[in-house]
């Protein structure tokens, strides 16, 4: 625990020391929420025979959608950048001689992100509920908290196997990752519009099941037991991909360490 809190820290004291961090994600935020607002009144009624589950509100849809899979942005970006910028700076082996165990290293490294994607998506909502009236009325915030959870610890597994690729290749393929995450999951629209053969890979993937259960915790009140698919999918993907993900990046680190690359960036 304390050396999680030394990695927090340190994040917390990098980030920080930029006076706009928090002023340049507050206007993004704004920004965002402007633009899928006109959006929304561009489509109209129009999307409303496919949001039929969701209230046929395509801004309350895409703006859920938007915020929660801010949570797969930070787990792939945040593990490749934390471990580029160790790499850079040079502090990547002198941590990694340190008696420090990988899942300390990595979940110490994306803590402070998260914390603060956790807070973007407060302030998404703030914005979508007071300038544009976003109705969550119905919400189960319980259910919401347990979906949020669960998409922490399921998108986490992908942002580990990127961190491979930066170990061993030297290349970094998140923003690949999360580009076909976002198209096949239902971000920006629901699943039920692609073809047969893609919808298919969007059930591959624990995005689908993570943006589907936050709308329907929120916009249509739905408990626990009403998510299941949803749960038992977010936790297989948890159960199954986590340990598979820290041995390769521990085998990708011992790799780099035989051939003398740990390093090289």
């Amino acid at each position: 625990m304390n050396k999680l809190m030394a990695f927090l820290k340190k994040d917390f004291i990098i980030d920080t020391s930029y006076k706009l961090f928090f002023v340049v994600r507050f206007f993004n935020i704004l920004l965002s929420v402007v633009v899928y607002y006109f959006l929304s009144k561009l489509i109209g009624n129009n999307a409303a025979v496919y949001l039929s589950d969701y209230g046929n509100d395509y801004f309350s849809f895409v703006i859920i959608g938007v915020a929660f899979a801010g949570y797969l942005n930070t787990a792939i970006n945040s593990f490749s950048e934390s471990l580029r910028d160790a790499q850079t700076t040079g502090t990547l082996e002198f941590i990694l001689s340190t008696p420090t165990k990988t899942t300390t290293f990595l979940f110490g490294s994306v803590l402070w992100s998260f914390i603060v994607k956790s807070l973007d998506i407060l302030i998404y909502f703030l914005f979508s509920i007071f300038l544009f009236n976003l109705n969550l009325s119905n919400a189960d915030w319980f259910s919401a908290l347990v979906i949020s959870i669960l998409t922490i610890l399921s998108f986490i597994s992908f942002g580990i196997f990127g961190a491979c690729f930066v170990v061993l290749y030297k290349r970094d393929f998140s923003l690949w990752i999360n580009t076909v995450f976002r198209l096949i999951g239902g971000v920006l629209f629901p699943i039920t519009i692609l073809p047969i053969g893609i919808r298919f890979f969007s059930y591959l993937i624990p995005v689908t099941y993570s943006i589907e259960g936050m709308r329907l915790a929120l916009l249509k009140g739905y408990g626990l037991s009403q998510l299941s698919n949803e749960i038992i999918a977010l936790i297989l993907f948890i159960v199954i991909l986590t340990p598979i993900s820290i041995y390769l990046f521990k085998y990708s680190l011992d790799k780099a360490r035989r051939d003398g690359t740990l390093t090289e960036y």
